[in-house]
């Protein structure tokens, strides 16, 4: 798998990285956005929604580029997060070498309710932590 041409990305995107060829469910990669905005976060959900499947599924979440969202946007990505009810196993969850943006990601997601989340400085080191078949 490459990872480089995902690191390189600059836009926010939503993408089914694997099926289950590679890792024991489907891994879900989304870019999050430089400055996260509500509708935008609804679409991508929607995107990610549609690629799971009703299945279970890994999701890959990149915030190395992101800023840290506004209190409407963090209220949307709590309702999204609790949508996926059983079929995300798990959310791991890049935030680069930011330090800063590791201790804002952590307390951020941890008031989602949703609460399978493990935060990795690189893309790379979060897929080694997802189960392979």
């Amino acid at each position: 798998m490459n990872t480089e041409s995902i690191v390189k990305e600059k836009t926010s995107k939503v993408e089914l990285l694997s099926n289950s060829d590679d890792f024991s469910c489907p891994v879900i990669y989304f870019k999050e956005a430089i400055e996260p905005e509500i509708e935008q976060v609804k679409l991508d959900f929607a995107e990610i929604r549609r690629l799971g499947n009703n299945a279970p599924f890994y999701l890959l979440i990149d915030l190395s580029q992101t800023n840290p969202p506004r209190v409407e946007v963090r209220a949307q990505l709590s309702k999204e997060f609790n949508s996926f009810g059983n079929s995300c196993k798990r959310v791991l969850v890049s935030t680069g070498k930011n330090k800063f943006l590791t201790v804002a990601a952590k307390f951020i997601f941890s008031r989602f309710g949703f609460k399978n989340f493990e935060f990795f400085t690189s893309i790379e080191k979060a897929l080694l932590a997802i189960p392979k078949k």
